[in-house]
């Protein structure tokens, strides 16, 4: 059964602790499914039951009792998309998983320096919604290719699961359920909530992602824009949604332009998930 989660009780906590007992009622029910040594793990919440898409946090510390419960979760393939750039900087490689194979699919190729990081950063102030729009337009503009490879998956391996992971799961990870829930006709509603739920889903991890932001949460000019980064907020992914429309088109544009689909491709795997 899924519990209901109220979306006020994640509004201004991006940094705070969460309730204890809201996030073991939460994780403890779907759309989450607990694998041991994965955050922020959850079925996309499709029409079609038929077979798993799961999205998640890094899998770097994925346990052997985790890889079963992936195998028993009908995964086949896990695509992964960070840079070789930022898995050897935070020591986060992907351990071996058996049978399952572990894809490489950089979502965002163009690597920033420090001082490009920290500027872009300053886009965060405010609401946040300006850095958000920023960011997720460069995912779009560069995660095509990346995004082919799990759209080919869905078109053709229609009985196998697959997982698709960045660090936290909440930004390359949520432009790409957005695509897969887009062309599934859930509606912004429905897709929003859905990309809400990370603020939830990172809470198990949510000192050592802070960990990352350790520096620039010293600088008083950066406090503001790294809070607002962290979060995950449902008007964000609203905003995300129009600005995709009007950058982009359709989201069948959007996949026959950027990721190389055709028409046949589109209307195979929107059946395959609404089946």
């Amino acid at each position: 059964m899924t519990v209901p989660v109220d979306l006020t009780h994640f509004e201004g906590t991006e940094l705070g602790a969460l309730d204890k007992t809201l996030v073991k009622q939460t994780l403890s029910n779907p759309p989450f499914v607990h694998i041991e040594g994965i955050i922020n793990s959850r079925v996309l919440p499709l029409p079609s039951t038929r077979r798993r898409i799961i999205r998640s946090g890094e899998i770097s510390r994925i346990t052997g009792k985790g890889v079963d419960q992936l195998k028993d979760l009908g995964v086949t393939r896990v695509f992964d998309f960070r840079t070789e750039v930022e898995i050897n900087k935070y020591k986060t490689a992907t351990p071996q998983l058996g049978d399952i194979e572990v894809v490489s699919a950089p979502a965002l190729i163009v690597e920033k320096n420090d001082g490009q990081f920290k500027e872009a950063l300053l886009r965060f102030a405010g609401d946040g919604i300006v850095g958000f729009l920023e960011l997720y337009t460069d995912i779009l503009d560069q995660g095509g290719p990346a995004f082919k490879l799990i759209f080919e998956q869905l078109r053709d391996k229609p009985d196998e699961g697959c997982l698709f992971h960045c660090t936290a799961g909440k930004d390359r990870t949520g432009v790409a359920a957005m695509l897969i829930l887009s062309l599934a006709g859930l509606d912004d509603d429905a897709i929003a909530k859905d990309y809400a739920l990370t603020r939830i889903g990172i809470e198990p991890a949510r000192e050592m992602i802070l960990m990352r932001f350790k520096d620039t949460l010293q600088a008083p000019e950066y406090i503001t824009p790294s809070i607002n980064a962290f979060g995950s907020r449902y008007e964000t992914m609203l905003a995300t949604l129009e600005m995709f429309r009007n950058k982009y088109g359709s989201i069948e544009e959007y996949l026959k332009t950027r990721c190389e689909l055709s028409d046949g491709d589109l209307e195979t795997i929107r059946a395959l998930l609404t089946a």
